[in-house]
């Protein structure tokens, strides 16, 4: 009868532990929304105030006027391809330089530096020419990249946004362990349950392949093979959802001092890019 009494004190302390771990993790979290959110508050009424000082000098200066507006009609616009090149967009796309301060959180002018810039601002989220091949690209934006390093437990792991990689297509996601081992990263990609799925062909077959940006002027990402899940992990994995996300299994590992040999940490964040081959 004691051990009974034992065994059960023992499961409502454990049970009692993971309702106050999860409550922590909550209360983390939401600090560092709120943290976020002022900072993207602040940067707003800072670039406010620069309009409005900028508007005055205008108001003032007829001939800066003119030439403010000369300098913007001569100002050479990202190109926006066509709806070929981006039947795949949902939702986190990219469409100006100012929306891609905003994807990094951080002032426009800090960020003219990346080389990157128009890279990701035109092709996150759409289907291109790579390299010859028709793909789908998909950049996941991870912050707090350095406190997640060092901080998080190694089990705990941070998922991306869902998003289709073609219109009326296979539903995917990212996950990423930031501290697997307290010395490396993992980052995987796996299906989840589609609006669309009855329609297509299963089991998934598309290869992919998995990097983590530099922001160098002569870039050397971080890349991973191109896995083909036909060769790779049981017919499981990439067979249609049922109830929700599917097990995870491909993906791209890399020890944590393998992220200061490069710039591959911008504005206390990684960008990794999904790359999927349609042809």
């Amino acid at each position: 009868e004691l051990d009974e009494r034992l065994i059960l004190l023992e499961t409502r302390v454990g049970e009692q532990f993971n309702v106050l771990k999860a409550m922590v993790l909550d209360l983390e979290t939401k600090l560092r929304d709120q943290d976020q959110q002022v900072k993207r508050q602040h940067r707003g009424l800072h670039r406010a105030i620069a309009s409005a000082r900028k508007a005055g000098d205008l108001i003032d200066n007829p001939p800066a006027r003119r030439r403010r507006m000369q300098e913007h009609l001569d100002r050479p616009h990202l190109n926006t391809p066509d709806f070929a090149e981006n039947e795949g967009r949902e939702g986190n796309q990219i469409s100006s330089e100012q929306d891609f301060a905003d994807f990094y959180n951080d002032d426009l002018d800090e960020l003219k530096a990346s080389p990157r810039a128009p890279e990701v601002s035109k092709y996150n989220s759409s289907i291109h020419i790579e390299d010859s091949q028709r793909v789908f690209t998909y950049y996941w934006k991870v912050e707090d990249i350095r406190y997640r390093m060092n901080n998080w437990g190694w089990r705990r792991s941070l998922r991306s946004p869902d998003f289709y990689i073609f219109k009326f297509g296979y539903k995917m996601f990212m996950k990423i362990y930031p501290n697997n081992n307290g010395e490396n990263i993992y980052v995987h990609v796996a299906l989840t349950k589609g609006e669309f799925d009855a329609s297509l062909e299963w089991p998934f077959t598309l290869p992919l392949r998995i990097a983590v940006l530099d922001h160098s002027r002569n870039p050397d990402d971080i890349t991973g093979r191109v896995w083909h899940p036909t060769e790779l992990c049981s017919g499981l994995h990439w067979q249609r959802p049922t109830t929700g996300d599917n097990q995870i299994c491909v993906g791209l590992g890399f020890s944590h001092n393998d992220l200061d040999i490069a710039n591959y940490v911008y504005a206390d964040a990684i960008t990794i890019k999904l790359t999927i081959f349609l042809d």
